[in-house]
């Protein structure tokens, strides 16, 4: 999700009336735990990898 509220951290003010843009991913799991937030660049995009979760993002 993308929240119009640019100087918010986390989610201790949270507000769901205030997303701009909400967008459903089918996940992928990892073989280990990345430790560290990691984007990896592909053909048709990137990745998001992190803790145990691969989130893929094509761009079109």
């Amino acid at each position: 999700m993308f929240n119009k509220e640019a100087k918010q951290w986390g989610a201790f003010k949270y507000e769901e009336a205030k997303d701009q843009l909400r967008v459903d991913v089918k996940t992928k799991a990892l073989p280990a735990t990345q430790e560290r937030l990691e984007y990896k660049f592909t053909k048709n995009g990137f990745t998001l990898d992190w803790d145990k979760i691969s989130v893929p993002v094509s761009i079109k």
